[in-house]
C-alpha cells in the first residue's frame, strides 16, 4: 500500500512539470556538429 501511494505521488509530481522551449526557426543547423562522450575503459 505504501508503495502505491509513493508511486502515485511521484506520478503527480512528474505530471505537474511544465516545459517550455524557445527556438529560432531561422537558425542554420548545418553549422552544428554532433559529438560523443567516450566511455571509460
Amino acid at each position: 500500500m505504501r508503495l502505491l501511494i509513493l508511486s502515485l505521488l511521484a506520478a503527480l509530481g512528474a505530471l505537474a512539470q511544465t516545459v517550455t522551449v524557445e527556438f529560432d526557426p531561422a537558425a542554420d543547423f548545418t553549422k552544428f556538429k554532433t559529438f560523443a562522450i567516450p566511455t571509460a575503459s
